[in-house]
């Protein structure tokens, strides 16, 4: 099987003075077709939409971020077939390893290549039947989603690899592990410091509410209750994946007044709502940075 090898410096030095409270994405399957949407929580750095290529793979779409120049993770991932893949912060900490054993792949990596080689959940689970998981760079999970309806969390718990499944129309994640919803009552993960049970709450009771009817625009009013609040570790974005239509929309740093839509086969960003005047710009090879569209919107 053809591999993309990513050079993956994942440096969490940015030592927040309490708890990180980080990140929620989701997938939902309702009667307008995939939704998929993540918040990006984290201290200020260099936050870059752009795509990705190799010869012979899923052309990608992602948010490329880094501080100081010494840490760089891509996340959101999503191709054209329909696969999308999110990292996020596990806590409470697994323990984990500076860099994966030989003949291992973290979880990290493994979400940050895979969809360059497949188009579907099914692919990312056989090749796992194959590949050993282990914890490494940091303390981390990551969700898989796909055009079909298949989803999937992915953790490393207790040593022991954990996937737990889509139920009904969607999956959330936030920070708690989701192979412990099976086992502990969602009331006591609220007690979980750093867990994000909150967010996920606030992000679950809407998407049920909703998730017959979803759309784009329900995916981002999702992400604005899911807003983190932590000062130490504010929303940088919010995206959402209109799966059917390719069509991804953007909002910068908790301004959901302003949104961005990018077509994800033309490589354009465009002003979608709340400009004061058309605007539309071209994603070249070096992508566009988030904090050039932010000041393009005020």
């Amino acid at each position: 099987m053809k591999r993309i090898v990513l050079i993956l410096l994942v440096c969490l030095a940015v030592a927040p003075k309490q708890g990180a409270l980080a990140c929620t994405s989701f997938a939902v399957y309702g009667d307008n077709g995939p939704i998929y949407g993540m918040n990006f929580d984290y201290p200020a750095g260099d936050y870059v939409l752009r795509y990705g290529q190799a010869e012979g793979c899923h052309e990608i779409l992602t948010v490329s971020s880094s501080w100081d120049g010494n840490a760089m993770i891509h996340t959101p991932m999503m191709n054209a077939e329909g696969l999308f893949t999110t990292v996020q912060e596990l806590r409470p900490r697994q323990p984990y390893k500076a860099v994966p054993a030989q003949g291992q792949e973290s979880i990290a990596n493994l979400a940050m290549w895979t969809p360059y080689v497949f188009g579907s959940v099914q692919g990312v689970r056989e090749l796992l039947a194959e590949t050993e998981i282990s914890n490494a760079y940091g303390s981390f999970h990551s969700l898989y989603a796909d055009a079909s309806g298949d989803g999937m969390v992915l953790e490393v718990l207790d040593g022991e690899r954990v996937t737990t499944g889509i139920e009904g129309r969607f999956i959330v994640m936030t920070n708690f592990p989701n192979g412990y919803l099976a086992a502990t009552p969602l009331a006591d993960l609220m007690f979980i410091a750093g867990g994000g049970a909150d967010r996920y709450t606030l992000a679950c009771d809407y998407i049920s509410q909703h998730a017959e009817s979803f759309t784009a625009q329900a995916g981002m009013t999702a992400l604005a209750l899911a807003m983190n609040e932590n000062p130490y570790y504010p929303t940088q974005y919010s995206l959402v994946f209109d799966q059917g239509k390719g069509v991804i929309y953007l909002a910068i740093q908790g301004d959901y007044e302003h949104i961005w839509e990018i077509d994800m086969a033309a490589h354009t960003v465009m002003a979608y709502k709340g400009f004061k005047e058309p605007i539309m710009l071209d994603i070249g090879q070096e992508g566009i940075a988030l904090k050039e569209l932010a000041f393009r919107g005020q």
